[in-house]
C-alpha cells in the first residue's frame, strides 16, 4: 500500500527543492563558522580579543534583527524571495 503524495512530503518536488536549498545553506553556514575563524587565526594572527570580536560580528545580525525581520517576513507574501535574498546576502 502506497501513501498519497500529500502524506509523503519528500515526494513533492517543491519540498525536495526547498530541503536541498536549505541543506546547502546550512552547510555553507557551518563551513564559514569553522573556516573563517580558523583562517583569521592562521593568516591574521588574531588574539583572543580579536576572535571574540569576530565571533560577535558573526552573531550580531541574528541578535539585532531576528525579531523585527521575523515579524515583517511573517506578514509578507514573498517569503521565498526574501529567503533566497537573505541566503545570497549571507554568502556575500
Amino acid at each position: 500500500m502506497r501513501l498519497p503524495t500529500e502524506a509523503r512530503p519528500l515526494a513533492r518536488p517543491g519540498f525536495r527543492r526547498f530541503w536541498t536549498a536549505q541543506t546547502v545553506s546550512v552547510l555553507g553556514d557551518q563551513v564559514s563558522l569553522l573556516a573563517l575563524p580558523l583562517t583569521a587565526v592562521l593568516t591574521l594572527h588574531l588574539t583572543a580579543a580579536g576572535m571574540g570580536l569576530l565571533t560577535f560580528a558573526g552573531y550580531a545580525p541574528h541578535l539585532l534583527l531576528s525579531l523585527l525581520a521575523g515579524g515583517w517576513i511573517d506578514r509578507s507574501s514573498r517569503r521565498r524571495l526574501i529567503m533566497i535574498t537573505a541566503d545570497v546576502g549571507r554568502a556575500l
